[in-house]
């Protein structure tokens, strides 16, 4: 004999929506589901009633057109350093990171060489609005390590497209260049932590950019993507 209370309860998995049977919703969504009865007698059809969302991913969040950042919606931006591999033969030689945010001047957000990197340290975090345009920039000093230099090479921003800056986001292949310096590690280890080596992809959160920088000329033997390196991430705004 069949038990009606089985035949209920898979009368009522069977009106749950498609999307429940696949694992990366499963686990993403938040809320709750609820039935009209706790105990459904055969022949019956309790009403389900679904309050749940799923966190929006970083398209939801941004536009991101060429290099440049403009939000959607009001988010919550961090934004951290996480390499600065400039540098000559066997010295690694100051870099300059700024960012502008909306209508403010570019502001300093690193100053120093590889050896001043925490990429767990957030060095800008702000929540923005919608409509909010973000920049960066970058430039390395050329003559000489530690702080007494005299010349910078060429400044490098987001606001123009330029192959010295390249824009990764989840799931896009890692840039693959020969370190130009014995110094330097091959770009895909110095993003060891953000890429998958089966696959070569980059490997990030769903709300995350990587910033590239080079400041020699394109198409240079020195040429090798890993002179500074910007990890942006966008959440949220929790509504009170």
């Amino acid at each position: 004999m069949k038990n009606p209370l089985a035949i209920a309860s898979a009368a009522i998995l069977s009106i749950l929506p498609a999307v429940a049977a696949d694992d990366a919703n499963q686990n993403n969504w938040v809320g709750n589901i609820t039935a009209s009865e706790q105990v459904v007698q055969v022949g019956n059809v309790p009403s389900v009633n679904w309050d749940v969302s799923y966190p929006l991913g970083l398209a939801d969040l941004v536009t991101l057109k060429d290099n440049s950042i403009t939000t959607k919606t009001e988010v919550v931006m961090e934004t951290r350093m996480i390499g600065a591999g400039w540098g000559l033969k066997t010295n690694f030689h100051y870099v300059e990171g700024k960012m502008r945010v909306g209508s403010s001047s570019f502001f300093e957000i690193f100053y120093g060489d590889h050896w001043m990197i925490d990429s767990s340290k957030v060095v800008y975090t702000n929540t923005l609005p919608a409509g909010t345009v973000i920049h960066f920039s970058g430039r390395g000093a050329k003559d000489k390590s530690g702080p007494y230099f005299s010349q910078w090479s060429s400044l490098f921003t987001t606001e123009f497209a330029t192959p010295n800056i390249v824009t990764l986001t989840n799931g896009d292949p890692a840039p693959q260049y020969d370190p130009a310096f014995d110094i330097q590690m091959a770009v895909e280890d110095y993003l060891t932590p953000y890429v998958d080596t089966q696959t070569g992809l980059i490997t990030l959160g769903p709300r995350d950019i990587i910033y590239l920088f080079d400041f020699n000329s394109y198409g240079t033997k020195w040429y090798d993507l890993q002179d500074m390196g910007i990890l942006v991430t966008f959440t949220e705004k929790e509504q009170n």
